[in-house]
C-alpha cells in the first residue's frame, strides 16, 4: 500500500509494506515495514519489521530491523541499529548503530549514537548520552548529562543530571546527585533537602565476609595510633547556600 508522491518508489520485490506520505519508504526493497509521514523510512533498503510514524521518523535507516519510531524525527539518523524503540519527538534522534535502546519522551536519548541497552523514560532523559551502555533513566532530565558513563540508574526528576562519565551509580529521588560528575560506584538517596532516612532497620549490613578475602595480615597498630586520632563534631552548613558554592 503506497499513498503519497514517490512513496515505495523503488520497491521491486518487497511485500507487506505500507507507506503513507511523501517519499515514505522511497528506497525500500524489503518487507513488513510501515511508514507514515513525510520521508519516513525514506532510505530503507533491506531493513524489515520497522515501524515509523511521524515526519522523518527512521528517515536514514538502511538495513536496521525491528525498530519502532513514533514522533517527528524519532530515530531519524538510525542506519543499521536494531531493536530500538523511540516514542516522542527527536527521541533517539542521533542513533546510528546502537541497538536495544528504549527512549520515551521528547529528546530522550537524543545524542545516542552507538550506545546500547539504554532505557530513558521522560523528557530529555539521557539526552547527552553518546556511547554509554546499560543505563536506566526514569524522570524528566534524569541522567541528562551522561555521555559515556555505563550501568547507571536514575529515578526521579533531574536525578543524576550532572553525571557525565561516572559508572555503576544509583540516584534515587528528585535532583539526587553524586559527589562529583565523574564519580563511580556510589548510591545517592535524595537531594540536600532530605533530613531523615526512615526504614525498618537501624543498621546497614556491609558486604564483608572472610570467605571473600585473601592476604589477611594483622596490622601493626597500637595505642600510639589510637591516641593520634582526632575525632571531631560539626554542624551542616551546605555549600549550595552560598553564591560561589564554597
Amino acid at each position: 500500500t503506497a499513498v503519497g508522491y514517490q512513496s515505495l518508489y523503488s520497491n521491486t520485490t518487497g511485500n507487506n509494506n505500507t507507506a503513507l506520505g511523501y517519499q515514505s519508504l522511497y528506497s525500500n526493497t524489503s518487507f513488513n515495514n510501515t511508514a507514515v509521514g513525510t520521508v519516513a523510512l525514506r532510505d530503507n533498503t533491506i531493513g524489515y519489521h520497522n515501524t515509523a510514524v511521524g515526519t522523518s521518523a527512521l528517515r536514514y535507516n538502511t538495513t536496521g530491523y525491528h525498530n519502532t519510531a513514533v514522533g517527528t524525527a524519532a530515530l531519524e539518523a538510525n542506519t543499521t541499529g536494531n531493536y530500538n524503540t523511540a516514542v516522542g519527538s527527536n527521541a533517539l534522534y542521533s542513533n546510528t548503530t546502537g541497538i536495544n535502546n528504549t527512549a520515551i519522551g521528547d529528546s530522550a536519548l537524543y545524542s545516542n549514537t552507538t550506545g546500547t541497552r539504554n532505557t530513558a523514560l521522560g523528557t530529555s532523559a539521557l539526552k547527552a548520552n553518546t556511547t554509554g551502555i546499560n543505563n536506566t533513566a526514569i524522570g524528566d532530565s534524569a541522567l541528562y548529562s551522561n555521555t559515556t558513563g555505563t550501568d547507571n540508574t536514575a529515578i526521579g526528576y533531574n536525578a543524576g543530571q550532572y553525571n557525565t562519565t561516572g559508572s555503576n551509580n544509583t540516584f534515587l529521588g528528585r535532583e539526587a546527585s553524586g559527589s562529583t560528575e565523574t564519580v563511580s560506584n556510589q548510591i545517592t538517596l535524595g537531594n540536600s533537602s532530605i533530613t531523615s532516612l526512615r526504614c525498618a532497620v537501624t543498621t546497614i549490613t556491609a558486604l564483608s565476609d572472610r570467605r571473600d578475602k585473601k592476604n589477611i595480615e594483622k596490622l601493626e597498630i597500637g595505642l600510639d595510633f589510637v591516641r593520634a586520632l582526632n575525632p571531631c563534631g560539626w554542624n551542616y552548613d551546605l555549600r549550595e547556600n552560598y553564591p560561589d558554592g564554597k
